[in-house]
């Protein structure tokens, strides 16, 4: 594909190839040469090709993807530790898209040569990637061009909306790469199935399981009763009966006390010594009489 444009027509001349016979697959060379370097060209003489226009060459050229440990092991290559924490914490809101616009080139270019998988995004996704990191677009440009063909121009918010889900969605298989790199260096197995678990002194893993339970639950029961023992001193007097004669006879709720006068006459009742009540009255309802001296 020719850089300068025709003066005339203003259309980029290109040379298609096509195999006659055999599969062809001597051909994939020039394809992944091609996909790599109009990949590098679109921030220069073809920044003037809309979003769509740009997807659409890439996603025909683009090779097919990378193993799992060939994209980490280029992730490592060209990023940091600190540049894929910037992309953590843009797609957890933390910090603003400007933070990252560095790492978008490179990424971006990853994505569109096959050097790393992502799926799951959608179209308007894919060229907002496209024009921000490989034609060097800023949102306020983007807001004034069609994404695609079939759709109208969209705000700025609703482009960096769609911006920060792609980027949550490279986040995702970047940790995804790291985890399998991690469960390959530590050798776990793949399935629960493989884990053998070893009977020690101990015995049965169910028998120790069941002791320690007995244990948990003997402790649980102590904390209990040393709880309601210390809450007795906040425990409320009276019974039911007791509550309903206060309330029927009190004019006023917020002053009610059911003390030791009520539990004193309930002793009484029971046979014991009469005690006395203000006004000198006893239980029975008598005031003694004042000797005069």
């Amino acid at each position: 594909m020719r850089q300068n444009a025709n003066d005339t027509t203003g259309e980029h001349s290109s040379v298609f190839l096509k195999s006659i016979h055999g599969s062809g697959s001597y051909l994939r060379g020039f394809q992944d040469d091609f996909s790599r370097r109009f990949a590098s060209l679109l921030g220069f003489e073809f920044r003037r090709f809309s979003p769509a226009v740009a997807l659409q060459i890439l996603e025909t050229s683009r090779k097919s993807s990378s193993e799992d440990q060939t994209s980490l092991r280029l992730l490592k290559t060209y990023f940091t530790a600190y540049d894929l924490e910037r992309m953590e914490l843009y797609g957890k809101g933390v910090v603003d898209y400007h933070l990252i616009v560095d790492i978008l080139p490179q990424m971006v270019k990853m994505i569109f040569t096959g050097e790393l998988n992502i799926k799951g995004l959608s179209v308007q996704q894919k060229a907002i990637l496209v024009a921000l990191g490989l034609q060097y677009k800023s949102v306020d440009e983007l807001a004034e061009i069609s994404l695609t063909s079939q759709l109208p121009p969209m705000p700025a918010s609703q482009i960096l909306g769609h911006f920060k889900r792609a980027i949550i969605r490279i986040n995702e298989e970047v940790k995804r790469l790291e985890t399998i790199k991690a469960e390959a260096e530590l050798d776990l197995p793949k399935s629960k199935t493989d884990l053998q678990i070893e009977e020690g002194e101990e015995g049965a893993i169910d028998a120790v399981l069941d002791e320690e339970a007995a244990k948990i639950k003997e402790e649980q029961i102590k904390e209990k009763q040393e709880l309601v023992k210390a809450l007795q001193q906040y425990k409320i007097k009276g019974n039911d009966t007791d509550w309903s004669q206060e309330l029927s006879t009190r004019k006023s709720v917020s002053n009610i006390s059911i003390g030791r006068e009520r539990m004193e006459e309930k002793k009484t009742e029971n046979g014991d010594t009469p005690v006395k009540r203000k006004g000198g009255k006893t239980p029975e309802g008598k005031k003694k009489k004042k000797k005069h001296g």
